[in-house]
């Protein structure tokens, strides 16, 4: 039966209004800077040729906390392709089919898919694990290991919530030369002249783990140890020109000869500001430092700088630092 032009259009409207409703959404997961495969998922009712595929994305950058910067897709999708900004993406794939061949005479038989065949991706950032510890004299000569979360954070909602995004913690230690890791509750004795390895990783709301952070210690007759924090921290940041509160713990016997902070830019190693530490109070073997210090206007906003703290002891034995 021969079909004359006009009725060719009105049967392929009718087929394109019947698939028009037709909704189809896969929600993936991934991590920031994974990969996904969405070149083929197209649709296509009646088997016909592909002519043109393109895709329509909705970022949605508020989702989670921290994530400023829009996806701009590649314009060659038929590869994976790398998601590196997190958020929540609604990508719409559409296709042109392609019933006449190269016949550029009939070009507008080409149509455009009317269905609403999407995919909802999550791009979320794993958490980041911040260690801290003390050691706590026993009265014996020996000590504990108290190791406490120092401010565990995941960017996705550091802002939004007071826990930071954080659901889980796990502590691990280790001897040197132990081959596996031991989980313990964050409080451990620790034997004179033996190393150890202590971790901390935790757990984020979409369910990732970290990377462990790790400290090595080793009490060889008299402990000597630097901790230190800022006041706003990242990921919460300061502007230019506002205060920053430095703070510093150190644990030993030593006479301290000063505790200083030093700001410099971490791409040239240049120094931006230095300031000494306040001693404000003493107990037993446990010092602690502060000072608040004004960032130079001249630092540019919403970049990174690095802060290093340093205990000079009085009898010319090395330093400890913190950055």
């Amino acid at each position: 039966m021969m079909v004359g032009r006009g009725a060719y259009s009105d049967i392929t409207a009718k087929l394109l209004e019947e698939y028009a409703d037709y909704e189809d959404t896969e929600t993936v997961f991934i991590q920031v800077g994974d990969t996904i495969d969405i070149g083929g998922f197209v649709l296509d009712y009646e088997g016909d040729s592909i002519y043109e595929k393109r895709i329509d994305v909705t970022h949605d950058n508020t989702y989670f906390d921290n994530a400023d910067t829009a996806w701009i897709p590649p314009a060659d999708f038929d590869e994976p392709v790398r998601v590196d900004v997190p958020g929540r993406m609604e990508i719409r794939l559409r296709a042109q089919d392609n019933p006449v061949g190269n016949d550029e005479r009939f070009a507008e038989y080409r149509y455009w898919n009317k269905d609403k065949t999407s995919i909802e991706v999550i791009a979320h950032r794993p958490p980041i694990a911040k260690l801290g510890y003390a050691l706590v004299p026993q009265g014996d000569g020996s000590f504990n290991f108290s190791g406490t979360d120092n401010g565990s954070y995941d960017l996705d909602h550091s802002q939004s919530r007071t826990d930071k995004g954080i659901v889980d913690r796990q502590f691990y230690y280790r001897k040197e030369l132990d081959p596996t890791w031991t989980e313990f509750n964050g409080t451990l004795p620790i034997e004179n002249g033996v190393k150890y390895q202590f971790a901390l990783r935790v757990k984020d709301l979409e369910g990732a783990w970290s990377d462990y952070d790790i400290v090595d210690i080793k009490i060889n007759g008299e402990p000597f140890v630097l901790n230190a924090s800022l006041d706003p921290s990242y990921p919460v940041g300061v502007p230019a020109g506002e205060d920053v509160k430095i703070t510093a713990s150190v644990f030993t016997h030593k006479a301290i000869d000063k505790v200083s902070a030093v700001i410099s830019d971490p791409q040239t190693g240049t120094i931006l500001g230095q300031v000494d530490l306040n001693q404000v109070s003493v107990n037993g073997m446990e010092r602690s430092y502060e000072k608040t210090y004004g960032l130079p206007s001249t630092l540019k906003d919403k970049d990174h700088y690095n802060v290093k703290v340093t205990a000079r002891p009085s009898d010319g034995s090395p330093e400890k630092k913190w950055s």
